[in-house]
């Protein structure tokens, strides 16, 4: 017998429908797959927009291309589909214009990122213990680069506001600090009792929504109102073959940088990379730090450009 474990989810739809034609209305799908697969390795707005580009005369089918060179279904509408006859689907697939597949491609591929969700191994780790790897590792390398001044810590609360509620003449007297938790905050000592947090990585395994991104952007930007030299980024695992999503290029405008691995534990080169990454991020923030607050300093470095390249890889 076929093991469906490891099925896509326009897989899972196609194999709903060849046990029943239908009509099944979107629930309905929803449903036999979510009783399937207990975990629920993919959301229910993927498995809606998965039936829309599965379907041939969906008016928002074209929005997904790819789906749509293997449409199987026709929409009734109220949200209600049923399995096309495959002499009708061949007949509809002939005369389709061709430039239809490549409508709205960026669209189509942000939605089927989010099957990288149905894997096995995100299943058994959870984002914390994953931190925790991460946290190791990055601990370790560092240590062995010789950064004895620099240091990971995980879950460790950051303020985003420093809000004053009185003052005495121009002093503040009372003041109130509300913090975030962070992922993972690279920090640097700089005195027996002192530090300063120097780059904040937020983490996320598998896929990253839109509200993901747009979520952990906010946050980088007030981090950055009360830490204006703080550098900040996001790191997904898990990936598989999957890029970076498009929605993190789109809502992710504060964060200095984002980064993917393959799997959940990184290869060499993709851990050496990070590590350069870590070491570059925290010498901006030292050289913004110097800027900020060193500008009275008649020995402080002079710039006359600054310039914020985009690099990719």
């Amino acid at each position: 017998m076929k093991n469906y474990l490891n099925n896509t989810c326009r897989e899972e739809i196609e194999m709903v429908f060849q046990e029943n034609p239908g009509p099944l209305s979107a629930v309905e799908v929803i449903h036999i797959i979510y009783k399937r697969h207990p975990g629920k390795p993919w959301k229910e707005n993927t498995i809606r927009a998965h039936l829309i580009g599965l379907s041939m005369n969906h008016p928002s089918g074209k929005h997904y291309p790819t789906l749509q060179e293997h449409a199987f279904l026709d929409f009734l509408g109220n949200g209600r589909y049923k399995l096309r006859n495959r002499l009708e689907t061949a007949i509809v697939k002939t005369t389709k214009p061709a430039n239809t597949a490549i409508e709205k491609i960026v669209e189509d591929v942000d939605e089927i990122e989010e099957e990288v969700t149905a894997t096995t191994n995100v299943g058994k780790m959870n984002e914390i213990k994953w931190m925790s790897l991460v946290l190791s590792l990055i601990n370790t390398k560092l240590s062995e680069n010789g950064q004895k001044d620099l240091a990971a810590s995980q879950g460790r609360k950051l303020p985003y506001a420093f809000e004053v509620l009185a003052y005495e003449d121009r002093t503040p007297t009372q003041k109130n600090i509300i913090a975030y938790e962070t992922d993972i905050l690279i920090y640097e000592t700089i005195g027996s009792h002192e530090w300063k947090p120097r780059v904040v990585m937020e983490g996320k395994l598998g896929s990253v929504t839109t509200h993901d991104a747009i979520t952990y952007s906010q946050k980088a930007l007030t981090h950055k109102n009360v830490h204006p030299y703080l550098r900040y980024g996001i790191i997904l695992g898990n990936r598989k073959h999957y890029p970076l999503p498009g929605r993190l290029f789109r809502h992710g405008a504060f964060f200095d940088f984002m980064l993917s691995w393959k799997a959940i534990e990184p290869s060499d080169e993709e851990m050496n990379r990070l590590i350069a990454l870590i070491l570059e991020e925290v010498e901006a923030s030292r050289n913004l730090d110097e800027i900020l607050y060193n500008s009275r300093n008649p020995n402080r470095a002079r710039y006359t450009l600054l310039h914020r390249p985009l690099k990719l890889g």
